[in-house]
């Protein structure tokens, strides 16, 4: 197994920061592996996978399964890798979880047709119950949603997988 998420030499700050949050920063996670990135408040644990996901920039070598993370290959880099950050407003778009897997799949430019396919094939993959997903499983508590998720996703044949928090 080789390297799933590669940092080599990172530097990033924030621009209102006088302080590097990484400097000079590297770290290596093998494939298959498990990870829990832990700290306190401020630490750069939800800078570090927003750099993973392209939603920040840094100087030096980010790697996401032998891809390096640019413009290029952000799309693919994103398709592979879920993100569930503490603060729900961060993440959430809409008012119910069905409406933002809509939105997403919108996002990438799928058309109407096809959201409603694939929105029927997530709902069977989470075994969401049709008649009763609209009235429970897609207004769950966003911290039921977390939980779930994480445990789905170490059910699953993943990569490697994060929590935080």
């Amino acid at each position: 197994m080789g390297s799933a998420i590669i940092f080599k030499d990172v530097n990033f700050s924030y621009i209102e920061s006088e302080n590097a949050r990484f400097e000079d920063f590297s770290l290596e996670i093998e494939e298959g592996s498990f990870t829990t990135i832990v700290g306190p408040n401020g630490s750069g644990k939800s800078t570090l996978v927003k750099l993973m996901v392209g939603l920040l920039e840094a100087n030096g070598l980010i790697k996401i399964n032998n891809r390096f993370v640019n413009a290029k290959n952000i799309k693919t880099i994103r398709k592979q890798i879920g993100v569930v950050f503490d603060n729900p407003n961060s993440q959430f778009i809409c008012d119910t979880v069905l409406e933002d897997i809509e939105f997403a799949l919108a996002n990438y430019g799928y058309k109407q047709s096809v959201i409603k396919k694939k929105i029927k094939a997530i709902v069977d993959l989470l075994k969401i119950d049709l008649k009763y997903k609209l009235c429970k499983d897609m207004y769950l508590p966003i911290d039921e949603i977390k939980r779930q998720c994480k445990r789905r996703h170490k059910k699953g044949n993943t990569r490697c997988s994060f929590c935080l928090g």
